[in-house]
């Protein structure tokens, strides 16, 4: 635990301290309480950590603090009658189909819409952005289709966060900017149970509430569009209502997707704070309430309708049917009721309260009931407690949510509307006394609590990083500036995605005992690790990943065929060295390929590869048939609990894991491309995620020539990736073809729990929705505190008067593998500097000449000299490596690409204001000279590198911190197979519901003929009809 305390310790206090104080302006103006016990206990959090909070409610809230400001905008007594009247009313009728309570709810809205639009107006809230004494830095809403309120924002000049105690459905996808998913994740008001796959009918049930629950969000966006403009249309400066959505900073959610379903690919900003409502630590009950419970020898029941369901507006003989089940158990019962003077009945073992505690009172060990509406806070409290339900739900979303609670195995349901005394009285005594629903929701309990930050710890980072980062406008989605045709690339081809294509200082101490308490389960593990790669550079990564779990204090065998610079005690190395034969032959072949003057067309390069691959999967072969390595599985003395394979197109290797029988990790040093979406079962997004070997400037929509270039190459490295697999597959079956015991080939990538990639797309981009199982832990070969480099270079840099710069072209390309005139223009132009040149060189027998400035060396602790301030510039390869080590130390660039990804890097790094590049092998002397010149004194570049470097450092965890804690969540839940994306599962047909959208095109034909054929019929009788009148008059 001590690296994760003293990390974040540094991260927390760093970069927390920037938004110390902030003055942020709530705007919580919806009528539900339940609402806004979930709004203000976000609000909450940050007023405890010194910030200035105001916040303008309707209702007076249950949750405040003493540093909140509350505007306390009262309903008048017409208005409160009103609502609980449409309250009552949608109370009385069955809503259980969401899409009729949707559109029966439209009389709720117009009082809720009509309190929303009298805050607005009230004077107390014009004041906050018509006086110039009040300033703000932040604006947070509490969200129910109000996204007119967020004109305010835009009075103040301040970015918007979004609070909602609601789960991610279909109308905040045109906030969040993240792509829908119809074909594996349900419509609100549809329940599936975890890991489940939509069948057919599902499918199409899905995509018809779909295009319903559509149909009400445009009315509902017409009605706020009316609004907005009766508030703001005669100020010129405003925006258009179309544009609000796009000052969205994030969005904070009540939910917890990972744990609680549905899988789904979320942009970041999207987070999830699901139980932030739940005390870390429960308040003390009140004496009445507490001496009940405590006295409760056959424990107690809770029976809570909500907020907005009243007693009076249940039917009686329900009440009186409750009443008399409840009054006859031995169990105590407190009973939330409003009327005090009306009860149901007197009973010794039941308890009246007009308002309770409930997260306190859920939290007492003599609970053991829960008697619910299935709100969706009530349910997270319940969860998180570890107790059982039994639902009575009403309307809205709580037919769903007890539903699936039902299918969780939480507990039971019925509906309040129908319920009789029989039902009831049974499924509170099977709940009571089978000890099942109470096992299942402890089990889940754990798996909800099992985070990286707390969720009060998850609001506090990310508010304040929206603060830090002055709004925060890189992490918006693409898709929010992109309209439906653009977006779905419906311009420059059919649409044919290959999965869904419709589409803390003062926190430290809790993140620390979380943490700790979490991970003390799997101390000790033993992993191994399969790191095969022919690349130095891949080597280094993937080395420093298991590197964090060796000084963690697992157990970790790593395989190898290069020696690691990145080592430790705790790893056992099996290392498998190339023969000299296999090692002339492959640095043959990257000579070959460097050589080569248009690798800068990714295309080109990948198939110009296919035969230097083959190479490499052979050698992969050679260690999966090694004794050493088939010994690991065959030897029964063996045990390992986690597989991690150091990947490089090498997916056959993952037979291991199946034969040791324990979940895989992949640890790659590439980031995310198309390769990796099969494995990680993630959609793909050609329409504004370019493929590699492209890049796209940041917050830029692609034009449609650039979304046409992007498909045709994406065709080109899916017909690549076809090839490789292929191989892949042939190798597999030579491997472990003659084991029965053993999955197919295509079977896999399914036994994946997660990829590590090393990447970092909040800061460095692009911007794109990622399921679960993809962690980012770019900059993990970075050390922490830099080690100490050896006294020669210490002493050359410490005395370089006028800085120093680095020069270093990779692992792959060497020295002799350059064109002598090159080697010896760079050596002219190097020569002639002021500042001092550590120069990377294989041979140094065979210098590229001699100068009092420059130090050649073999090899170089490269992350290390990168550390040092006196480095003033980096030439590189523009390796990704690289190029991660220089961004987080702040170092400016002089990019020289020769292959595969670098030339994109290269481009990527210059268009971002890095630094400059030229093609290594058409380098001439004077573009070198000027632009070595350029980027030293030019201070623009390291300027924004530092710039670049802060954001890039600016994380919830650090990525060594990342991969303890997802590696270790891994093994604690035994392979983690919550994380996996449905699309991992679903065919090419169902996953992009093109058998769904067959059918429906199919249905509006035939029923366009049918109305075309109906129409006839009405005009031949009608012509039929006023020709025999004619008829008849000339007659």
């Amino acid at each position: 635990m001590s690296f994760i305390l003293r990390c974040s310790f540094v991260i927390f206090a760093a970069f927390l301290s920037a938004a110390q104080c902030a003055n942020i302006l709530a705007v919580m103006t919806c009528p539900s309480p339940s609402h806004l016990i979930v709004e203000m206990s976000m609000v909450k959090v940050l007023a405890e950590h010194g910030h200035n909070v105001t916040v303008v409610t309707t209702l007076k809230p249950h949750v405040t603090h003493s540093n909140i400001n509350l505007i306390y905008l009262p309903l008048s007594e017409q208005a409160l009658r009103e609502w609980n009247k449409s309250i009552a009313d949608m109370s009385k009728m069955d809503n259980s189909g969401i899409v009729t309570s949707l559109f029966r709810m439209r009389s709720q809205l117009d009082y809720m819409f009509k309190i929303y639009l009298d805050a607005m107006r009230h004077p107390r809230v014009t004041d906050l952005y018509e006086n110039p004494d009040n300033h703000f830095d932040l604006f947070i809403i509490g969200y129910f289709m109000n996204n007119f309120q967020m004109g305010i924002a835009h009075k103040l000049k301040v970015p918007v966060i979004i609070a909602t105690s609601m789960f991610q459905w279909e109308i905040f996808d045109s906030i969040t900017g993240s792509p829908t998913a119809y074909s594996y994740v349900p419509p609100l008001g549809t329940s599936m149970p975890k890991a489940q796959i939509m069948s057919f009918t599902k499918r199409l049930t899905a995509r018809i509430k779909s295009f319903f629950i559509k149909i009400f969000c445009y009315q509902m966006e017409a009605v706020l569009a009316k609004f907005y403009y009766q508030l703001y249309g005669n100020d010129a400066n405003m925006p258009a209502y179309e544009e609000l959505n796009k000052n969205v900073s994030l969005v904070l959610f009540n939910s917890h997707s990972i744990s609680e379903g549905p899988i789904r690919a979320n942009v970041p900003g999207i987070i999830e704070v699901g139980g932030i409502q739940v005390k870390e630590t429960a308040d003390p009950l009140p004496k009445q309430l507490a001496d009940f419970l405590h006295n409760a020898t056959d424990g107690a029941i809770l029976l809570s309708l909500g907020t907005n369901v009243q007693a009076a507006h249940i039917k009686p003989n329900t009440v009186e049917m409750m009443f008399n089940v409840l009054s006859k158990l031995k169990q105590r019962v407190i009973w939330k009721w409003e009327d005090l003077s009306n009860t149901p009945g007197q009973a010794d073992n039941i308890l009246y309260s007009k308002w309770l505690p409930q997260d306190d009172i859920l939290a007492h060990p003599n609970i053991k009931l829960f008697i619910t509406h299935a709100g969706r806070g009530g349910i997270t409290e319940a969860t998180y407690h570890g107790k059982p339900m039994f639902a009575l739900p009403v309307f809205g979303d709580q037919p769903s949510n007890a539903a699936k609670m039902v299918k969780d195995g939480f507990g039971l349901s019925e509906s309040l509307l129908t319920l009789e005394e029989q039902p009831f009285r049974e499924g509170v005594q099977e709940i009571l006394n089978n000890p099942i629903y109470t096992q299942r929701v402890k089990e889940f309990s754990v798996l909800f609590r099992d985070r990286p930050l707390t969720a009060r710890q998850t609001v506090l980072y990310w508010t304040e990083y929206v603060l830090r980062h002055h709004g925060a406008a890189h992490l918006q989605s693409p898709l929010l500036r992109m309209n439906y045709i653009s977006a779905n690339n419906i311009d420059s081809v059919r649409n044919t995605h290959s999965f869904n294509m419709a589409t803390q200082a003062n926190s430290i101490i809790l993140s620390v005992v979380i943490i700790a308490a979490l991970l003390s389960v799997v101390q000790g593990a033993n992993i191994l690790a399969v790191m095969t790669t022919l690349s130095s550079s891949h080597l280094i990564v993937q080395m420093s990943m298991i590197k964090v779990l060796a000084e963690r204090g697992h157990n970790v065998t790593a395989v190898t065929t290069l020696k690691p610079k990145v080592n430790h005690k705790n790893i056992n190395l099996i290392y498998l060295p190339l023969s000299e034969q296999d090692e002339e032959s492959w640095n043959t072949s990257i000579a070959d390929v460097s050589s080569k003057e248009d690798n800068n067309n990714i295309i080109k390069f990948l198939f110009r590869m296919l035969s230097q691959m083959k190479f490499v999967f052979n050698r992969h072969r050679d260690v999966m048939k090694d004794p050493r390595v088939i010994d690991l599985y065959e030897n029964p003395d063996n045990h390992f609990d986690l597989v991690i394979i150091g990947y490089f197109l090498n997916n056959f290797q993952m037979g291991i894991a199946h034969k040791l029988k324990v979940p895989v990790i992949i640890a790659t040093a590439m980031f995310q491309w198309e390769i990796f979406d099969s494995i990680t079962g993630n959609p793909t997004a050609y329409s504004y995620v370019p493929p590699i070997g492209s890049f796209i400037t940041e917050r830029i929509s692609m034009s449609l020539f650039q979304r046409l270039i992007v498909r045709i190459k994406a065709v080109f490295i899916k017909l690549f990736a076809l090839l490789i697999e292929m191989d892949m597959k042939k190798l597999y079956n030579e491997l472990y073809g003659n084991d029965a015991d053993m999955p197919a080939y295509e079977e896999l990538n399914k036994n994946v729990s997660l990829v590590l990639f090393n990447s970092y797309t909040i800061s460095e981009g692009p911007i794109r929705a990622n399921v679960p199982g993809v962690i980012e832990v770019g900059g993990i070969q970075v050390k922490e505190t830099p080690d100490p480099i050896p006294k020669n270079l210490a002493d050359f840099l410490d005395n370089a008067q006028n800085g120093a710069i680095l020069l270093s072209l990779g692992t792959n390309v060497h020295g002799a593998n350059l064109k002598p005139e090159i080697v010896q223009m760079m050596f002219n132009v190097l020569s002639k500097l002021k500042q001092r040149v550590i120069w990377k060189w294989e041979d140094l027998s065979n210098t590229p000449g001699q100068a009092d400035n420059i130090l050649y060396f073999k090899w170089l602790p490269q992350d290390d000299i990168l550390a040092h301030p006196n480095i003033k510039l980096f030439i590189t390869h523009a390796g990704r490596g690289g190029i991660t080590e220089a961004t987080y130390h702040g170092k400016p660039m002089f990019a020289l690409p020769v292959f595969a990804d670098q030339p994109a890097n290269a481009e990527k790094m210059v268009k971002d204001g890095f630094g400059l590049s030229e093609s290594l092998l058409t380098l001439e002397e004077k573009p070198f000279r000027e632009g070595l010149s350029e980027v030293l004194n030019n201070p623009i570049y390291t300027q924004r590198v530092k710039e670049f470097s802060v954001l890039f450092r600016d994380r919830p965890l650090s990525a060594r911190q990342t991969v303890v804690y997802w590696t270790e969540y891994v093994m604690r839940h035994h392979g983690a197979a919550h994380l996996q994306s449905p699309l991992r599962h679903m065919s090419y047909i169902s996953a992009n519901n093109l058998d769904v959208n067959a059918i429906l095109i199919i249905s509006f034909i035939i029923l366009i003929l049918i109305g075309k054929f109906v129409l006839k019929l009405i005009c031949r009788k009608v012509c039929s009809k006023a020709t025999n009148t004619a008829k008849l008059k000339t007659k």
